[in-house]
């Protein structure tokens, strides 16, 4: 949420719009393509989820490397990195001491294990 005005411009892939599920995370629509193939069953997986806390530079360093900001020109790169940097200098309201972003995933499968 903190950086959803700063980022809400950006494509989330090269041929992608703001607004729009990546292809490699839809994966509603890649498991039908597998099951109307006939190839392919769908996979038993287990349920995990995880927790991972980075401080203000790790979060800017993890930011640099996506798709949507590593194309663009470097004063503006530069510049949407610095507010993304801030932003995590600025104490979360979940641990109210700690700067930084917490990120969180789950992964679910249909039928886990």
């Amino acid at each position: 949420e903190a950086t959803k005005t700063i980022l809400s411009g950006l494509s989330s892939s090269p041929s992608g719009a703001p607004d729009t599920l990546p292809f490699a995370l839809d994966r509603e629509a890649r498991e039908d393509e597998f099951q109307a193939s006939g190839n392919f069953e769908l996979s038993l997986y287990k349920q995990s989820h995880w927790k991972l806390y980075l401080n203000p530079m790790e979060v800017r360093l993890l930011y640099e490397g996506f798709s949507s900001i590593s194309r663009l020109p470097v004063d503006r790169k530069l510049n949407l990195l610095d507010q993304i940097q801030e932003i995590a200098e600025t104490p979360c309201q979940q641990t109210d001491t700690q700067p930084g972003f917490l990120l969180s995933s789950s992964v679910e499968g249909n039928t886990p294990l």
